[in-house]
């Protein structure tokens, strides 16, 4: 039934003194308007439901909350509402109803189921082959359905596991979505799987065969990176990169993975099939040799050879299996084999060389008077670890068989003859040396023996010799210029030659004896040869300088001569060798300069001296540092000397006197050189500070006084002060 709005008129009476008055008024009666907030709802997150009922003609309505709704002043309006949670979650929503100014209120409950939380994972790049996990880990009351199933464990599971392939060339996407169901709310989510392709690795070996310690070359293709391992340890790669050289000991294969650019990797094998080395030996029975003989080195082990030096193992000199050396000092060869294979192998051998024997002559009295006896003979250098075979013919040896040195008996007039061989400690022998000897009364004696190339300032007590025969007199003879100074009779003299050179002289001696006849004889003359002195003149140059000063000498130069300069205290700068030279001194004082000088014989000339005399140098001193105020002069005073330069002149009154006055406009450091009479000089130096004047401010206290009354002065910009004029001031200072 109805409710409508309805009027009354209202009548007022007022009755004074009986008078009575009336007024009318209208009273509206307002009907109260029916709340309806429909029925409680109930949705997923996200989702929308209505509440409310149809609307009433007349009727306003206000919703509150306003949170998710389409609009709060509709009867009926839609809510939307979201549920991040794990649990339902209920909303209270009151619809206020208005007619005519009255109210209704009414409520309604929304529900909202939260929505389950679909997770496929995230999106991948994988290789053909991989096993992956999709999904998340599963969540209670959750239910899954997986889509397409091809390849998955499961369909209805949270994370199912799949496997992967891809046999073409180029990536393949597989799409994956799950559906998520809690409590009837459903969600989806979607990954999408890149699936690589391997790359295709093809290894390669250049060569494939090899010679131990050679090495090969691995390459591969197909992939952008590419490590490498040996196949007995194949997790333990040992190299990178395409080429990568191997040098196995043994036949080996490697493992090759390749690595493309989407990360993708394949493996692969390649062999290096590896020959041994041929065993090459280098043969000599016996492997040492004397000086001078030749040995036979067979190579054995291989199928060619070549054969060098140690020291020059790049120069090779036979190529056939055996060879015949005969190397003079110890000698080391290497041999160079190689087989069927191509295999190279070497062999080192040394070649031991001992020294041969050394016995080249036999020394000792080749004329000989016949029946004399204990004549010596002897080998000249001889090795005291050899031994050595005499043999005599005309003669009988006394003692020292084996020995280097014999004792002989000669016999009657006739020929001797003597040869001996050496033996060493090593077993080396020596081809038999001999020499002929005359048994005569008329002797040849040998040509004396001695210096035969003298400088004449070097020819004095010169010991010449003759082979010595045991009782034999020797008497000497000289040409001009020569003098026995002792010795005469005898097989040895000293002798003095006074000739000057460029000039030849000559020795010889006479030989007797007296055996089983008187024997005698002239020996052949020996030329001696006597090289001209150095002449070297005076030395030439100044007699005064200056220490530390450089200065030339000479002396006149011969062609072909050098000459050593000597300088006490002092130092040859320039000219070493050469007649003129250049020295200095860092001593004062009389001082040594001498020269010796060779000639182009070799002869060493006398020493030559000359003595100048070294002054020292001046005490330069330009006095003691200065300042003074700007546009002042300061006088300067130097000492030392006698003749003064200063530098810079800019502000001095005479820079060529040792005490100008000096006025700088900025401070200057003078330096002057001072020359003393001997003129030497040196310098000194003087700092002038010039100090800028100060920026005096004065002002009273009080501009004007009265008679009678005092005001202070003031001033600024010094540390000292003196005012003028000094009246009536209580202080000028």
């Amino acid at each position: 039934m109805a409710i409508h709005r309805s009027t009354q008129p209202m009548v007022v009476t007022n009755n004074v003194y009986g008078c009575s008055t009336s007024d009318t008024v209208t009273v509206t009666v307002n009907p109260v308007p029916t709340a309806n907030a429909g029925g409680d709802i109930i949705f997923c997150s996200g989702q929308s439901g209505q509440i409310g009922v149809t609307a009433t003609s007349g009727y306003t309505y206000s919703w509150s909350p306003a949170l998710g709704l389409n609009l709060s002043t509709a009867s009926d309006p839609t809510v939307t509402l979201t549920n991040s949670g794990t649990v339902p979650v209920t909303n209270t929503y009151v619809v206020t109803t208005s007619w005519f100014g009255c109210a209704k209120y009414d409520t309604v409950l929304v529900t909202v189921k939260p929505n389950p939380i679909s997770n496929a994972g995230a999106n991948l790049s994988i290789c053909s082959g991989d096993t992956i996990t999709l999904g998340t880990a599963n969540t209670n009351g959750y239910t899954y359905a997986w889509t397409p199933a091809i390849g998955l464990s499961s369909t209805t599971v949270s994370n199912p596991t799949i496997v992967f392939s891809n046999t073409t060339n180029n990536p393949v996407t597989y799409g994956y979505t799950v559906t998520t169901t809690l409590n009837g709310c459903i969600t989806s989510d979607s990954v999408a799987i890149i699936v690589n392709p391997l790359p295709t690795v093809v290894p390669a070996a250049n060569p494939t065969t090899i010679c131990v310690g050679q090495t090969a070359a691995l390459t591969a293709l197909g992939a952008n990176i590419y490590s490498w391992a040996n196949s007995l340890n194949p997790g333990s790669p040992i190299g990178t990169g395409s080429p990568f050289n191997v040098s196995p000991l043994i036949t080996t294969t490697y493992i090759v993975t390749g690595t493309s650019s989407a990360n993708c990797k394949n493996t692969s094998t390649i062999t290096v099939f590896v020959n041994p080395l041929p065993s090459v030996a280098a043969i000599a029975v016996p492997d040492s040799i004397c000086q001078g003989d030749s040995i036979l080195i067979t190579g054995s082990g291989a199928n060619t050879y070549q054969w060098a030096l140690l020291l020059t193992p790049g120069t090779v000199f036979d190529t056939t299996g055996a060879i015949v050396v005969s190397p003079m000092t110890t000698t080391s060869y290497i041999v160079t084999g190689t087989d069927g294979n191509g295999c190279i192998n070497k062999d080192t051998i040394t070649i031991k060389v001992n020294p041969a024997a050394t016995v080249a002559n036999i020394i000792g009295t080749l004329s000989v008077c016949p029946g004399i006896t204990g004549l010596t003979y002897y080998v000249p250098n001889a090795t005291p670890s050899s031994t050595y075979q005499w043999t005599i013919t005309g003669g009988t040896i006394t003692s020292g068989q084996g020995n280097d040195s014999i004792l002989v008996d000669w016999g009657p007039a006739g020929v001797g003859i003597i040869t001996v061989v050496e033996t060493t400690n090593l077993g080396c022998s020596s081809d038999v040396v001999g020499i002929s000897i005359i048994i005569n009364p008329l002797l040849t004696p040998a040509m004396p023996y001695g210096d035969t190339v003298l400088c004449a300032n070097e020819a004095q007590g010169i010991i010449y010799n003759a082979l010595n025969t045991p009782g034999s007199i020797y008497t000497w003879f000289a040409s001009v210029g020569g003098n026995v100074v002792s010795g005469n009779g005898t097989s040895t003299i000293t002798l003095d030659w006074t000739i000057p050179g460029l000039t030849t002289v000559y020795l010889w001696y006479e030989e007797s004896t007296v055996a089983d006849t008187i024997c005698f004889g002239t020996s052949d003359t020996l030329a001696i040869t006597i090289l001209p002195v150095p002449q070297t003149s005076a030395i030439q140059g100044v007699q005064q300088l200056c220490i530390y000063d450089t200065s030339a000498f000479s002396v006149t130069n011969s062609v072909g001569s050098t000459y050593q300069w000597i300088a006490t205290n002092g130092t040859v700068a320039t000219g070493q060798g050469t007649n003129t030279t250049t020295v200095f001194w860092n001593a004062s004082g009389n001082q040594n300069l001498a020269v010796i000088e060779t000639n182009s014989y070799g002869c060493v000339g006398d020493t030559i001296n000359y003595t100048p005399l070294i002054n020292p140098l001046p005490n330069a001193n330009a006095g003691s540092d200065v300042a003074i105020c700007i546009g002042k002069d300061v006088q300067l005073n130097a000492s030392g000397g006698t003749v003064y330069n200063w530098n810079p002149s800019v502000g001095l009154s005479n820079p060529n006197i040792s005490n100008p006055l000096s006025n700088p406009t900025s401070t200057t450091t003078y330096t002057v050189l001072v020359t003393d009479t001997n003129g030497c000089k040196k310098a000194d130096s003087v700092l002038v500070t010039v100090n800028p004047l100060p920026i005096v401010t004065c002002f009273p206290s009080s501009p004007a006084i009265c008679i009678g009354t005092s005001t202070t002065l003031n001033a600024t910009g010094g540390l000292i002060y003196q005012w003028s004029p000094n009246y009536a001031l209580d202080d000028s200072t």
